[in-house]
């Protein structure tokens, strides 16, 4: 998928295993219960949305903002996290393990620097 608009959009029970999406917007969404395992997800916009019981795993998020959004129940193991925005994120339950944290972006004194 290329170039998609996905804004305020519902997704429960969805798999997006093994995708190939880039350049997406999901601002704004209420995501839960789905899988984006084994996808490559570049340049992709979670800003602002719910995500619920979702799993990345194995996934390339290079690019990808999760600016504002609300993580639950999440899984993001063995992901490249190059570039990856996770400012304002709220995390409750978020296991991230075996991927690359130290190349993600947290704050904005990241940017500025």
């Amino acid at each position: 998928m290329r170039l998609c608009f996905f804004d305020f959009a519902c997704f429960s029970e969805c798999s997006f295993e093994k995708s190939d999406m880039t350049f997406l917007s999901f601002a704004g969404a209420n995501i839960k219960n789905s899988s984006f395992r084994g996808s490559e997800i570049q340049n992709v916009n979670y800003g602002g949305c719910s995500i619920f019981n979702v799993v990345f795993d194995n996934s390339n998020l290079y690019n990808s903002r999760f600016i504002e959004a609300d993580l639950r129940d999440t899984s993001i193991i063995n992901c490249n996290l190059k570039q990856v925005y996770f400012i304002k994120t709220r995390r409750t339950n978020v296991i991230i393990r075996a991927s690359n944290t130290a190349e993600a972006i947290h704050d904005m004194e990241q940017i500025q620097g």
